[in-house]
């Protein structure tokens, strides 16, 4: 990422896992050949912390969130995900 953002405000910066080892699930519905299903949660490793995210997780561990709650924001031609501390689930 250019110029190293830092988060501010209790967000998190990510870098989203993608979901490429998941298995795809069969079922008798027929739909779109361009549908994509979307789980509610993401995992995501944390690339960058705000200086006031009381929230015990280090830089470069990773974390399940709510896909519902996550910022995507496109500045430059950078994209950048974050979500706010209270939307992370668990580290793992």
């Amino acid at each position: 990422m250019l110029n190293n953002p830092r988060p501010c405000n209790r967000h998190l910066l990510l870098e989203i896992c993608t979901g490429e080892d998941q298995e795809e699930e069969r079922s008798g519905i027929l739909l779109p050949e361009d549908y994509v299903s979307k789980s509610p949660f993401g995992k995501a490793k944390v690339i960058g912390m705000s200086s006031d995210c009381s929230l015990d997780v280090l830089v470069g561990e990773c974390v399940i969130y709510n896909n519902s709650m996550l910022e995507e924001v496109q500045i430059d031609g950078q994209t950048y995900s974050m979500i706010l501390e209270n939307y992370v689930l668990c580290v793992v």
